[in-house]
């Protein structure tokens, strides 16, 4: 992602250092991370149990799957 989004081409060697240091912060701190859901890699090291949040939010959804396949259109409308 780093290589695609942020560092161009052409850029100077002092361009290169400043950008690195502009997509590390930007995606420690400003970018959610698919990994944690909503939150920030940042967010995450310093608040351990928001790790648990995405396997929570995936029990939920999975109860609700479920849920809803038991009141499947077929079981009423024959």
């Amino acid at each position: 992602m780093m290589k695609t989004y942020y560092l161009k081409q052409g850029i100077s060697e002092n361009q290169f250092i400043e950008e690195l240091k502009f997509s590390i912060e930007d995606i420690n701190t400003r970018r959610p991370h698919y990994a944690h859901l909503i939150y920030t890699p940042d967010e995450v090291h310093q608040n351990p149990k928001l790790k648990q949040t995405k396997p929570f939010l995936q029990k939920v959804k999975q109860n609700r799957i479920a849920e809803n396949k038991s009141y499947s259109c077929e079981k009423y409308c024959s």
